[in-house]
């Protein structure tokens, strides 16, 4: 029986983990998006900026991430940002003011999902750990 090397299991991970980090992070949005309209009371714009300034600290982060990842290694990073993202969507249950959804959401589960996201799934030359 053939046994499934190290590559292919890097590549099922990264799947699985860009899957669940897409699909809370992004898709979910507007599943959401008028039951927090209607619940929270809240306008559409006030909840819809949050998903704009999100996609700005991914976007900032990101370059945080490339640092870290030659200082720290891709384990050490996505572990880091998988915990971050799982306190962000803990603490996004609680919320009842505004202002705690743009902090939760915007930074605490943004800067968690830069850590999980495009650039430490990429392939990096001459990245020796992991």
């Amino acid at each position: 029986m053939k046994r499934i090397s190290d590559g292919w299991r890097g590549v099922g991970g990264s799947f699985v983990l860009l899957f669940c980090a897409t699909g809370t992070h992004f898709y979910a949005f507007p599943v959401f998006l008028d039951a927090m309209v209607r619940d929270m009371e809240w306008s559409r714009a006030q909840i819809s900026f949050a998903m704009t300034v999100a996609s700005i600290v991914v976007a900032v982060a990101s370059l945080l991430i490339g640092i870290l990842l030659r200082k720290l290694g891709l384990r050490i990073v996505m572990v880091g940002g998988s915990i971050t993202a799982g306190v962000g969507l803990l603490l996004l249950s609680g919320v009842s003011e505004l202002w705690q959804f743009y902090l939760y959401y915007r930074l605490v589960l943004s800067a968690g999902m830069a850590g999980i996201y495009e650039v430490p799934n990429r392939p990096h030359s001459g990245q020796t750990r992991a």
